[in-house]
């Protein structure tokens, strides 16, 4: 009987432990995931201060528009709508 000097059957090659050699699929070395929190930018207080809230948003729309412009838009373009209804 010859015997296989480099080769291995498959029932030799289970009883070796190959987990502890090569590191699984989905982890990422802990340094790498250190470098990626370290590379989020951060906010600063410029541009915190820069940004607007809503309700900065709202006032300011509420005095460049007065309250009675939309009503009579809306009114002026059911009168335009009307109007055209009835010459058909």
């Amino acid at each position: 009987m010859n015997k296989r000097l480099h080769s291995s059957t498959a029932s030799e090659s289970s009883l070796t432990d190959d987990s502890r050699l090569e590191p699984p699929v989905f982890e990422t070395p802990v340094t790498l995931k250190q470098n990626k929190r370290h590379n989020k930018k951060k906010r600063t207080d410029k541009a915190i201060s820069n940004q607007k809230s809503l309700t900065d948003v709202m006032t300011s729309k509420e005095t460049e528009m007065p309250a009675d412009q939309p009503q009579s838009s809306i009114e002026k373009r059911l009168k335009e709508i009307s109007s055209k209804c009835q010459m058909y």
